[in-house]
């Protein structure tokens, strides 16, 4: 395949009640194919130099925040084993594309730790019912899950008693925005934010 060229989006997360921007979530964007196509893969290796050349591409831009930077379950490993470090952290994403479950990755503990110990923040992102039965057990620094998910009745017990950071994601309306702040969650992203002139959105 010819060398594609990788651009990043950026995407604030917003304090809710600060009403500013306390991260930047970095999303690789290659020209000339969707992003699923990019890592659509057949072997992990290739599916970490893909991912390590957005990492790259993240970690070359001008920071303002911290910068939050998407990896799959299968590059957890190479990520460990490399020398990238930052202000910011990782947000785990796709750990569904291999086909297995989170509990199949048995060395998951392991890897957050040693991630964590270089001074990474270690996220879970797109968190469901299904998936926080194993991920509550891990130490991670927080949560990330999608505003359509907060009127479900498992996720109403998870923002009252989880005491970790959450962070919704896909904020789009007003009223989306009033029923975050009658839950606990101090954090948030979405199209709002860009719409209302918090944050004007990049993409480099």
């Amino acid at each position: 395949m010819a060398k594609t060229e990788i651009k990043m989006a950026k995407e604030p997360v917003v304090h809710l009640f600060q009403g500013k921007t306390v991260y930047e979530e970095y999303l690789c964007r290659p020209t000339g194919m969707s992003v699923g196509r990019y890592f659509d893969v057949a072997d992990v290796d290739t599916l970490w130099e893909r991912e390590r050349a957005c990492i790259e591409k993240a970690l070359s831009m001008q920071a303002f925040f911290p910068k939050l930077i998407n990896i799959t379950l299968d590059s957890l490993p190479f990520l460990a084993e490399s020398d990238f470090v930052w202000d910011g952290g990782i947000e785990i994403v796709e750990w569904n594309l291999s086909g297995k479950p989170p509990s199949a990755y048995a060395r998951i503990p392991s890897l957050i730790q040693k991630l964590k110990s270089r001074g990474l923040e270690v996220w879970v992102d797109d968190l469901t019912e299904q998936t926080y039965g194993f991920w509550k057990w891990q130490d991670v620094t927080g949560f990330k899950v999608h505003v359509d998910e907060i009127k479900q009745k498992w996720c109403q017990k998870f923002l009252q008693e989880e005491k970790r950071p959450i962070i919704v994601e896909g904020v789009e309306t007003e009223r989306e925005f009033e029923q975050l702040t009658d839950s606990n969650v101090l954090m948030a992203q979405g199209y709002l934010f860009f719409k209302e002139g918090v944050y004007v959105g990049t993409q480099c």
